[in-house]
């Protein structure tokens, strides 16, 4: 248990090699907002700037802040999770599209999405790992609001098919996904 931490970085890394590609460190400015129907992120790094948003269902029941799971995707959240019982338990869903962040069906050398638009269109990275980044903006954008609306430290990430192996792979690179 003492020597997980180090080992986790070291399967980090070989993940990083021989499948996904780099997931960069966090760019040198990461801002947005935060009202009850969305969230706006907006980074700037290396004189690059993008920003992408996505939209926030808030519970019918509980108070804020809220917990969250943010849904690759938007609407399927498949099963065994029903967006009825989920805002019955008082968590926010935050609906993001991840084509905004990487887009399929691009060439190699022409790649597009929030995350390329700072990466640079030929990088390496691969598109789950290029939404995982994404995934890890909007938690940085929550962590640095008011907290009045969501909490910084109960977030998930949920998504069915490729957004589930999307989902996975966020939830390996950033440690803050519960």
């Amino acid at each position: 248990k003492a020597e997980w931490r180090c080992r986790r970085e070291e399967i980090k890394k070989q993940a990083e090699k021989y499948a996904f590609g780099t997931k960069p460190a966090k760019p040198q400015t990461v801002t947005g907002t935060i009202t009850n129907t969305s969230i706006s992120v907006n980074i700037m790094d290396n004189g690059k700037s993008s920003s992408f948003s996505a939209s926030i269902v808030l519970p019918k029941s509980g108070s804020a802040p809220y917990t969250s799971i943010i849904v690759y995707g938007g609407g399927g959240l498949g099963a065994p999770l029903d967006k009825s019982v989920i805002e019955s338990e008082g968590v926010a869903l935050i609906n993001l599209d991840p084509f905004a962040l990487g887009k399929e069906g691009t060439p190699r050398n022409n790649k597009q999405g929030a995350f390329y638009t700072i990466a640079g269109s030929n990088s390496s990275t691969g598109l789950l790992l290029a939404w995982a980044w994404g995934v890890s903006r909007i938690i940085d954008v929550i962590a640095q609001s008011d907290g009045k609306i969501l909490k910084a430290d109960a977030v998930g990430v949920t998504g069915c098919s490729r957004f589930g192996k999307g989902a996975f792979i966020a939830g390996v690179f950033d440690q803050r996904i519960a």
